[in-house]
């Protein structure tokens, strides 16, 4: 990635190459092409290698976003950046800086264990192996604070009416099942920073879509502090 860039930037920019790898995953859905054994991904290659490459590393490099903010990652998901890290070095080409990263934060994590005598393995430090102890309680995204970010950013509601409303949801689809307001308000400020991120990497491929609300980038400033808006857009943060 480009680091004169900003990040909304980069997910404008990825826009048109999400829309198209799209179209063409429908077309491949539609010819009934099978995902298994690698298939889809012999198949998408063929019709366009350039467009599935770059969307390849679009993916990889949001998958390296997310990984960096995650106390529970995937270790298959870690072994995907890696391996794409390896893949660049060795075919001389250059390492998006959001997965350098990525690699620079568990090194420096692991440096940092040893300085501290609380040694730990390089393994342990990419969540590839468990660590002694409790494990940290996770901040992967769930659908509720999916929910809950869509209506603070789509129907621009204060948090507490986004949370009612994604109730009246689970309580039409659960009929008279549905998540506390504490537990929902807990689970949202856990993983806001994820969901903000999410939100508008999947808003940024909308084709109908271009901008975001004023209303709701005061939104944005009211709930995301300015280190938790990677992307910039909040307005009208009260500062510290």
């Amino acid at each position: 990635m480009n680091e004169k860039k900003t990040l909304l930037e980069w997910l404008e920019s990825t826009k048109d190459i999400n829309i198209k790898m799209q179209q063409l995953l429908s077309k491949a859905q539609k010819s009934d092409i099978q995902k298994a054994d690698g298939m889809l991904d012999k198949w998408l290659k063929e019709q366009d290698s350039e467009l599935y490459e770059k969307h390849k590393e679009i993916t990889i490099i949001f998958l390296a976003l997310r990984l960096n903010k995650d106390k529970t990652p995937l270790p298959s998901e870690v072994e995907i950046v890696m391996s794409y890290f390896v893949e660049c070095n060795k075919n001389r080409k250059v390492v998006p800086k959001i997965i350098e990263d990525f690699v620079a934060k568990n090194i420096g994590f692991y440096l940092q264990s040893k300085n501290d005598k609380k040694s730990i393995t390089l393994g342990q430090a990419f969540s590839l192996e468990k660590m002694k102890g409790h494990p940290k309680r996770g901040n992967r995204l769930t659908p509720e604070v999916i929910g809950i970010t869509k209506k603070i950013l789509e129907s621009e509601l204060e948090l507490t009416l986004a949370i009612e409303a994604y109730q009246e949801i689970q309580m039409e689809n659960n009929l008279d099942e549905e998540t506390s307001t504490e537990t929902l308000r807990t689970m949202f400020h856990e993983q806001k920073e994820e969901s903000l991120v999410d939100f508008l990497y999947n808003f940024s491929v909308k084709i109908n879509k271009k901008n975001i609300s004023d209303e709701a980038r005061k939104l944005v400033g009211r709930y995301w502090t300015d280190e938790q808006d990677p992307l910039k857009i909040g307005t009208n943060r009260k500062k510290s």
